[in-house]
C-alpha cells in the first residue's frame, strides 16, 4: 500500500472510511448476538421465549391458546403446545388438551384428553394416569361427584377409583360438579412458551438467516468486505 501512488492510495483511503461506515450497520447487530450467544448458558437464552406477535408472525407462529381452571386459590392452564401452567409458573406437559380440573385429597386431577395428572397443592405431579393404565381415554370431561373424581370418555361417565386404578361406568351426572373452562389472556401468563426462543432468534440474526438467503449472502458479503479493509491496512 505504501508503494502505491499517492492518488491510488488517496481513493483506497476514500473507499476504506465509506466501506467501513457501511459495514458498521450490519456489524452492530452481528457483534450484539454473537456476545449474546457466547453466554448462552448463563443467560438461558435457550428457556427464553419470543412472545412479540409480530415476530411470531414472521416466523410462520403463534401465541398458543390458553385455557383456564379456576379451583380453590389457584388458576390452572393448559396451552395448545400441551404445556401445564399453575399460576404463572410451567409445572411439565400433558397429552392432549386440558378439560378441566378436580380436587383429589391435599391437591387435585388435572385432566387432559389422553393423561390424567396426579398434582400436589405444591404443584408436584406425583402420578400420571393414561391408556396404559387402563384410562378410558379420550377424556371429554374430569369432575367431582359425590367427593370422588369423575370423568367422561366417549359419551360413557365413569367414577375413578384412583388409588386402585378402576373406572366404574355410571349413568347420569347429577351430582356432578364441573371445572368450568375458560380462555385467558396471554398477559396474564407471563411465562407462557412458544415454540420461537430467544437463542433461535439470535442465531438467526448471527448468520442472516432472518433475511433468508438474502441475508446469509449479506452477511457472507460482509465478511469480504473486512477482508478488504484488513488487506487496505497492510
Amino acid at each position: 500500500m505504501k508503494n502505491l501512488p499517492h492518488k491510488i492510495r488517496a481513493f483506497f483511503w476514500r473507499w476504506h472510511k465509506r466501506v467501513g461506515l457501511l459495514l458498521a450497520i450490519p456489524l452492530i447487530p452481528i457483534i450484539f448476538s454473537g456476545f449474546l450467544l457466547n453466554h448462552t448458558s448463563q443467560l438461558q437464552l435457550s428457556q427464553s421465549s419470543i412472545r412479540q406477535p409480530l415476530l411470531l408472525d414472521y416466523y410462520g407462529m403463534s401465541l398458543p391458546k390458553l385455557n383456564a381452571v379456576n379451583i380453590d386459590d389457584a388458576i390452572v392452564v393448559g396451552d395448545s403446545n400441551h404445556n401445564v401452567y399453575i399460576d404463572d409458573s410451567l409445572i411439565t406437559q400433558c397429552r392432549g388438551k386440558l378439560v378441566g380440573v378436580a380436587p383429589w385429597q391435599t391437591g387435585f386431577v388435572i385432566g387432559c384428553q389422553e393423561e390424567l395428572l396426579l398434582v400436589s397443592d405444591a404443584g408436584d405431579v406425583q402420578e400420571r394416569i393414561n391408556h396404559s393404565l387402563g384410562l378410558p381415554v379420550p377424556v371429554s370431561m374430569i369432575a367431582t361427584c359425590d367427593q370422588r373424581v369423575c370423568t367422561t370418555s366417549q359419551k360413557q361417565n365413569y367414577r375413578v377409583d384412583i388409588e386402585n386404578l378402576k373406572w366404574t361406568p355410571v349413568s347420569d351426572q347429577q351430582t356432578w360438579q364441573v371445572s368450568n373452562l375458560y380462555q385467558l389472556p396471554h398477559k396474564q401468563l407471563t411465562s407462557i412458551k412458544t415454540e420461537l426462543s430467544l437463542e433461535q432468534l439470535l442465531h438467526d440474526i448471527h448468520s442472516g438467516s432472518i433475511l433468508g438467503s438474502l441475508g446469509v449472502f449479506l452477511v457472507d458479503l460482509a465478511g469480504l468486505f473486512i477482508l478488504f479493509l484488513a488487506l487496505l491496512c497492510c
